[in-house]
């Protein structure tokens, strides 16, 4: 039996979301979020993401409980993957406005001769990722087909429908890839980036997107 080799990357942080504090409150007893349309076909996960770069200052700020925040879209963003681990947080300002992060694989990654010899995991805003010895592949291959994404919802319904996401499941999402620079209620200003590349990893190498639609398998929520 091959002994597993663990490489680490780091999260490509994302924050914040519209949502009032009351509603993060009472995340416990949120409905089930509702279907704004149905696909007619499986989504196609064969291609790498889609990024265009925004010229336009497009900058808005928000405030909840926790401070004000201030979000500057950097490209359009689209990205169509299996999901292969998902973390949920809900402490702390970065819970508040990010409370998901999907661990997402893309191209021939998601084929079986690289599935099984291939294990994802999540912890603390990190993604972690362990293959053995007869994976046919070296790690940057692994780099360029899959991400951890950390996600902030446009709205409180694509907020419910990131929490029922489950491992294996595909994903459509459209969005941004956004800069966050805030200020929180206790005073301290700190700033969350997003990686602009696919083929980068360790420290803020994970895509912080602002999500506006979410597909999931053929349900659209938004």
């Amino acid at each position: 039996m091959n002994k597993f080799q663990e490489i680490y990357r780091h999260p490509r942080l994302a924050a914040v979301s519209i949502l009032l504090a009351f509603s993060i409150l009472f995340a416990g007893c949120s409905p089930a979020p509702q279907v704004s349309g149905r696909a007619t076909g499986a989504i196609d996960i064969s291609q790498a993401p889609q990024q265009e770069e925004l010229t336009d200052d497009q900058s808005f700020t928000i405030a909840n409980a926790r401070g004000t925040f201030t979000i500057k879209p950097l490209a359009d963003y689209r990205i169509a993957a299996r999901v292969a681990s998902t973390e949920h947080y809900s402490r702390g300002w970065d819970g508040l406005l990010s409370p998901v992060d999907l661990a997402l694989v893309w191209g021939d990654l998601d084929h079986s001769e690289y599935k099984e010899h291939i294990s994802y995991s999540q912890h603390g805003r990190w993604y972690y990722y362990r293959y053995d010895g007869d994976f046919p592949a070296d790690t940057q291959f692994i780099i360029e087909h899959s991400a951890n994404n950390h996600l902030i919802p446009a709205t409180d319904n694509i907020r419910r429908a990131l929490k029922t996401v489950r491992k294996g499941d595909l994903v459509l999402i459209d969005g941004c890839l956004v800069l966050l620079t805030g200020i929180s209620a206790n005073g301290r200003t700190f700033s969350w980036g997003t990686s602009l590349s696919r083929d980068d990893s360790g420290a803020q190498s994970c895509e912080l997107i602002y999500v506006e639609q979410i597909q999931v398998n053929l349900d659209i929520f938004k």
